[in-house]
């Protein structure tokens, strides 16, 4: 809960910098910076609410668990999906970005959906964490898990270089 409430402040930490860093909102006449700040927008309202409901969230043996996790986890794929289209629209507006980046963005793109799509094939349905499991063999769940998050770093580093560089 610690770690969901830091990254909640700091998301809105961010928003309040870059608000003060473009001097407030956007110019309503560039059309890809307008959808990019109201996307944004959207996205930390939405962040807030998931915060504020996995802090209510019902006991496991509440009757209404199962509708609370429905909808808590259909709103988080809300979320990354306008996440990822941000990312990319945000992409659009970096002066000096080579054409071919937006390739790479849509291959991570590609790649991150086909690691849910795999995700929630192989996904015990009340799948739980079991401490006694005695056998340390990697499974397909945590393989997925450790390629997604290798990748993801990987894809980090790749983009903070190149719009580092052409900033």
């Amino acid at each position: 809960m610690g770690l969901m409430s830091g990254a909640v402040i700091l998301i809105h930490v961010a928003i309040v910098l870059i608000f003060i860093d473009v001097n407030g909102w956007v110019d309503a006449a560039h059309k890809t910076a307008n959808a990019h700040a109201v996307i944004g927008i959207i996205i930390t309202i939405f962040i807030t609410f998931q915060a504020a409901g996995g802090v209510l969230r019902p006991e496991p043996e509440s009757e209404v668990r199962y509708v609370f996790r429905y909808i808590h986890s259909n709103t988080g794929y809300v979320i990354l999906a306008f996440a990822l289209l941000n990312i990319y629209l945000g992409s659009l507006l970096q002066h000096g970005v080579p054409v071919w980046s937006g390739y790479i963005l849509l291959i991570f793109i590609l790649f991150y959906l086909w690691m849910q799509f795999g995700y929630a094939l192989v996904r015990r349905p009340n799948q739980v964490y079991d401490k006694n499991y005695a056998s340390k063999k990697l499974t397909l769940t945590e393989f997925l898990f450790y390629a997604y998050i290798v990748m993801a770093v990987i894809f980090t580093i790749f983009l903070a270089a190149l719009y580092g560089y052409t900033a």
